[in-house]
Parts: C-alpha cells; structure tokens; sequence
C-alpha cells in the first residue's frame, strides 16, 4: 500500500463527484488539489469578513464538479473552478429564520446553476447563480432526525422533494427546475419522518413514526401514491405472529442501486428487501445472536483480535459464535436498537448491514442467493461502512476508537480485512473513496482537520502528465429550451419533455422578487457579490 505526503489543512478534505479534484481549507486559502498529480491547481483567498475554518460546518462538490460551496451558520460562499475570479456570497441577513442549517446543489439540464437553501427554523429558498435571484419555495419539516429534502437522482429533471406540515397533516411537495410548484401531496401520515427517491428517480418512499402502521408509503415520481406496505406484517414470514409484534417498526430503509430491492430496516433487528415491481416482500434477513453460517453458505465469521502490543490480526472464529453486544440492548431508548446502517454495492449483489443490539459486527449479505455470505467481528464498535463506488467488491469500514486506522475488505478474497494505519497523528479521521473508474486502482482520501493523505492499496495508476484545460471544468454552454404545450410532471419528471418556462425561470407569479435590482450580479461582474436573505 502507497501513502502520499500529507498535506496541510484546517477543515476535512472533501473529493469531487468525478475524483479530480480535492478541495481543502487553510485559514487564508480555499485550495484545490489535483487527485492525480497531488499538486496545487487552484487557490481561492478566503477575505476578512468570510467566515473563519473552524465555523465552516460543510464543504460541497456540485454534481458537475464545478462549483464549490462552504456553509455556515451566517454565509454561504460559492465558488467556481471554471471562472476562478468569480465569487458569490449568501448572507442570512438578520437571521431572522434562525441559522443556515444545510444547502443542496439543483442540477438544471447538466449545469449547477441553482443552490437550495435551508434555515434552522425550516425556511427554504432557492437561488439562482446565473441572475442572483432568490425564490421561496416553502417550508420543510424541522422537528425529525429523518431526511426531509432529497434531490430526485437518475435521469431527467432533478426535482427537489419538501416535507412539511405547515398544519395538522404532513405534505410532501414536489418542485422542478425553475423550482415552482407543480404538484402538492397531502399525506396519509401520523407523523412523517424521512422521504427517500429510488436510485432511478422512480419511485419516492415515505417514512411515517415507528408507532404508526403502516409505515411505509411508496409514491410516483409526479407524487401519486402508489402503494402503502405494513412492514411489520412481514414479521409472519419469520415464523411469527403479527398480532405479537406491537413494538416499533421502521428504523431506516435504503433503495438497491440495481433498484430490485427496497431494503427496510426495523428495530426488531430484521431487513426485509421489498421488490420494487410490486412493493411485496421477498425475503427477511435476520441478525441473529448467535451466528451459525456453515449449516446455510459454508460462510466464514472473521475476527478482530488486538494484542497487548497493539498489533492487530484476523483468524476465522469457530462457530456458532456470540458477537458483543451493545451494554445498552435491554434499552427502551430507540436509537439504541434495531438496524443502524444498511450499504449495498454499486451493482447490487452484496450488501452490509450492521444491528445497534451488536455494534462491532457487520454482516454480508449475497442478494442473489439471499442469504449472509459473510459475517466480521471487529474489536471495536463499527463507525461507518462505505463500498467502492465502482469496484463492486471493495469495502472500507471505520470503526470508533480507532481513528488512526482503517479496514478494506474484498469480496473476492478469503481472506479478513486488510489493515491499514494512517500516517497522521491523532484526530478524529473521515476516509472516503475516491471516484475512480472501474479499470483504475482503488484510492482512499483520509483527513482530519489538521492534514489529509491519499492511500493507494493496490499501489498508483501511472497516469500522463495532464493537460491544464484536462482539469478545468468549463461551463457548457446553456441552450433556451423551446416553448412547448403543457405535458404532464410525470414525462418531465422521466426527461421525456423539455420544461415550459425555462426561458426566463424567475419571473413566474408568487415568486420573491425581492432580488429584482440584482439583475447581471454574478455575469457582469468580477468582483465580490452579496445576495442578503
């Protein structure tokens, strides 16, 4: 395994969608690293008035990889890599609507040409980087952990969906580019907690409370409802009752890429993957107490064992063997039961889940055969679990305690995960992949806020010197779409129809004109801009 040197930072490094570039902050500059040279290409001054690193609380990649966005709880700054001289700033004013809690990039037609943005009391208005305009487009649901705003993913229009109760029932509002209102869904919902788009921008999940059933509700793209499914029935198919199962139900669920299966975790430590023709249930994966592979896959239960010295090994433990459990199990607390985290693959053959009851151990499951392929016990409790983005066998798993070190497993080996310790220092570490192609060697960014590494485990590509214009990202150029007659959100949804009004987005009726005198702001100046909330 390779390691590059460390390079200086005051925030964690963050990758771009496409892996060219890194972006990482200093105290005067925000500077952009190129992942194949690890050379600096761009430097961005950071002025007296931005915020300081220690009060940036998020750094975004748009899809297209050309803008870069830091958050926090006062301004927002935008900065291109195409034009490196332009510059824009959101302020929150007199943070009326509390602090700037989260943004989200809209791609419009492949260009990043539009930021959402949240407050902590659930105002959302949308801005436009091309005019400087800014639309309110409603509130979002604030009093839930779940996710309540997610940009539609696959092809066609990237729609934005809200949950909100703006009275007594939840309303799931759907916008499109140039973020008007097409379509309002009143929900059949106690008290809705998490929407979540298919990986095709298909189908849209809705999470009611644990306490509700049923809980889970599947709409259309154009926000029709579709299905409603009482998860907590499938409970029969284990051989139980479902008049005995009274308790909590959904935790969390998480779409397949392949988009066969909607996995839908629950407290009572079970997966039930939903077909996402029907919505029916296929099957129920178990966490089980105590493990037992060899009467179902011939499965090997892997580990961790750490010496007195601190050396640290994997030997395949005999079974049936009892993982650790969390000392919290008996807990009525519901954060401490049920399925915590649920990760397929990029092409939806293997997926790896981890249980609150037994947090040191993750269980792989072969979705083809549908059943637990293998099972891995680390010494520690499991921080985060994260596949390759294109190489369908590679994880990279963390774990709490152990920052200074990281695990890759591979799928295709018979062999535990491999160990690999960081070269820098102490610190709380975020390691991610780096997108790469299928073909490349796999690359891990690893940071803390002090430096970030790049890790090669398969040893470096040896790419040619690039071309300067290779790692410029350059605006393609807008095209108006022509005026067409009115066709249905669900073929504008799918990208069959071009949308009516993309002509002149901003100056349709009931938008926030406030910004009228901001015309030209951003394309006809080179200086430093301010849009105020």
């Amino acid at each position: 395994m390779e390691v590059s040197r460390a390079v200086e930072s005051s925030q964690h490094a963050v990758s771009s969608p496409s892996g060219i570039f890194v972006a990482s902050l200093t105290p005067r500059y925000l500077l952009i690293y190129s992942s194949r040279t690890r050379e600096m290409h761009l430097s961005f001054p950071l002025h007296a008035g931005d915020p300081k690193p220690s009060q940036i609380t998020s750094i975004q990649w748009s899809s297209t990889s050309s803008y870069i966005l830091l958050l926090s709880p006062q301004r927002i700054l935008l900065f291109s890599v195409a034009e490196p001289d332009r510059r824009i700033k959101v302020d929150n004013g007199s943070a009326g609507f509390g602090i700037l809690a989260w943004a989200e990039f809209v791609c419009v037609e492949g260009q990043d040409e539009q930021v959402v943005v949240g407050w902590e009391f659930g105002r959302v208005k949308a801005w436009d980087l091309g005019t400087g305009r800014g639309v309110e487009i409603g509130e979002v649901k604030t009093v839930t952990k779940g996710r309540t705003y997610e940009v539609r993913k696959g092809d066609g229009v990237r729609a934005l969906a809200l949950l909100s109760r703006p009275a007594a029932h939840d309303v799931l509002t759907l916008h499109l580019p140039p973020l008007y209102t097409p379509r309002l869904t009143t929900l059949p919902t106690t008290d809705a907690k998490s929407i979540s788009w298919s990986s095709d921008g298909a189908w849209l999940a809705v999470v009611d409370t644990p306490l509700a059933r049923p809980a889970l509700h599947i709409y259309t793209a154009d926000g029709n409802l579709f299905r409603t499914c009482n998860v907590a029935a499938t409970s029969a198919m284990s051989g139980l009752d479902e008049d005995d199962d009274l308790g909590l139900s959904i935790k969390s669920i998480a779409w397949s890429p392949s988009t066969n299966f909607l996995a839908v975790g629950g407290f009572d430590s079970r997966i039930t993957l939903l077909s996402t023709r029907t919505f029916a249930p296929v099957v129920v994966l178990e966490h089980t107490p105590a493990i037992d592979l060899t009467s179902i896959t011939q499965g090997t239960v892997w580990q961790e064992t750490v010496a007195a010295s601190g050396a640290r090994s994997y030997d395949p433990a005999p079974q049936p063997v009892s993982p650790p459990t969390s000392p919290d199990k008996d807990s009525t607390d519901p954060s401490k039961l049920g399925v915590a985290e649920m990760r397929f693959n990029c092409d939806g053959s293997l997926a790896a889940t981890r249980d609150e009851s037994m947090p040191s151990t993750i269980w792989i499951w072969d979705l083809l055969s549908l059943s637990p392929r293998t099972v891995i016990i680390q010494h520690a409790a499991v921080k985060s679990l994260c596949w390759h983005p294109s190489q369908a066998s590679l994880l990279l798993i963390q774990c709490h305690g152990d920052d200074a070190v990281i695990y890759l497993w591979d799928a295709r080996s018979e062999q535990g995960p491999q160990i690999c310790s960081l070269p820098l220092g102490n610190g709380r570490v975020s390691a991610k992949w780096l997108s790469t192609a299928r073909d490349c060697k796999p690359v891990i960014l690893a940071s803390t806020r002090t430096a970030w590494v790049l890790l090669y485990p398969a040893g470096r590509d040896l790419f040619p010197q690039p071309d300067p214009d290779e790692l410029r990202v350059r605006r393609p150029v807008q095209e108006v779409a022509p005026d067409v007659d009115e066709d249905s959100l669900l073929d504008a949804l799918m990208g069959k129809t071009p949308l009516r009004g993309m002509q002149d987005p901003m100056h349709s009726d009931g938008m926030d004109r406030t910004g009228e005198g901001l015309d030209d702001t951003f394309w006809g100046k080179k200086h430093a801009e301010v849009v105020s909330s």
